[in-house]
């Protein structure tokens, strides 16, 4: 039953770290673009509309790093690189399995 679990809740991502790349990318021009915006636009601080557009378009490229981190972070966790609860869960299966 524990193996089905585990077997359920860890799989692979095809090509994990080119999409987490492109979401970095995405992120960094997002930001790029709105700090252009904001230099060349002066515009945005005298209207609530310009304001609300420039703080979207900065929680849109956070969201996009934060998605690309994620997927980075989920493919290290699979090419050997364990962190966290699964890891202590692992030892402990081999303790227990070197004590029988």
């Amino acid at each position: 039953m524990e193996n089905e679990e585990e077997s359920a809740l860890e799989f692979e991502l095809k090509r994990p770290s080119l999409l987490a790349t492109l979401l970095w990318g995405l992120g960094i021009a997002v930001w790029a673009l709105t700090v252009y915006g904001m230099l060349i636009w002066h515009g945005w601080m005298d209207n609530v509309e310009g304001g609300l557009l420039v703080l979207v378009s900065f929680v849109c490229g956070l969201n996009a790093m934060a998605i690309g981190f994620l997927i980075d972070m989920h493919s290290l966790e699979f090419k050997g690189v364990r962190i966290g609860l699964r890891r202590r869960k692992r030892i402990n299966k081999e303790k227990e399995n070197e004590a029988f």
